[in-house]
């Protein structure tokens, strides 16, 4: 979720697959804390826009409304987009796996016979997984299922304002005690929507890496990853 503390005027941006769900866990889990600006998932702000996953310019033009003419900093989480690119297809095959669960729960409580799973790019291989997802247009539409692993992490920068911490998730913990002494809060930062894999070095071939590698180019530049691991 977005989330924004109008007390010392810093946003969130929340980039999905990384981390994002730990630290909105981490502020609504704090009783009496709620000076902040949190997002609904079901809110939209016009046409084929999600408040979930805004980008920074999206908040900056439609939630700061609320505080006009408040200067703000804002911060986010980086990972690395090989690391993501394995997050990502997994967390989508757990999502097929929850919708054929109910399919099959409603079929068996309606006498009716069990239906058989659809097909996807989900379940097979991590190098198909890639090929596929990659070789999709947008259209520049966020209500593209794959919208927001497509357009990559510099999607969500400001295009005239630096973030003022880039937290990564390879060490989200340490990374966070500064919006921890930011908040004046020392709760530890909760683990959520984790997906369970292995570790993510070993779905990787030549090819795969090339791929990852050319697609999110400017995200490696940015946040300053290595091509080669």
């Amino acid at each position: 979720m977005t989330i924004y503390f109008p007390d010392t005027k810093v946003a969130f941006i929340h980039i999905p697959k990384n981390g994002g769900m730990s630290i909105d866990r981490w502020v609504t889990n704090r009783e009496g804390f709620d000076t902040r600006y949190r997002a609904q998932p079901h809110e939209r702000i016009g046409r084929d826009f999600t408040a979930k996953h805004a980008s920074c310019l999206e908040f900056e033009n439609n939630f700061l409304k609320k505080y006009p003419g408040q200067d703000y900093r804002y911060f986010l989480v980086s990972r690395n987009p090989y690391s993501r690119m394995v997050s990502w297809q997994h967390f989508w095959r757990e999502q097929m796996d929850r919708l054929q669960k109910m399919s099959e729960n409603k079929a068996k409580f309606k006498g009716q016979p069990i239906p058989p799973r659809p097909e996807n790019i989900y379940d097979g291989s991590f190098k198909n997984f890639v090929r596929e997802v990659l070789k999709q247009p947008t259209g520049g539409k966020v209500r593209h299922p794959n919208f927001h692993l497509l357009v990559g992490q510099v999607w969500f920068l400001h295009p005239k304002k630096r973030p003022t911490w880039v937290l990564r998730m390879e060490h989200l913990e340490e990374d966070f005690k500064h919006i921890q002494r930011l908040c004046n809060r020392d709760m530890p930062l909760p683990h959520e929507n984790t997906s369970k894999h292995r570790p993510w070095q070993e779905y990787y071939d030549e090819e795969t890496k090339d791929m990852v590698y050319n697609y999110f180019k400017r995200d490696f530049d940015w946040f300053r990853y290595e091509k080669d691991f």
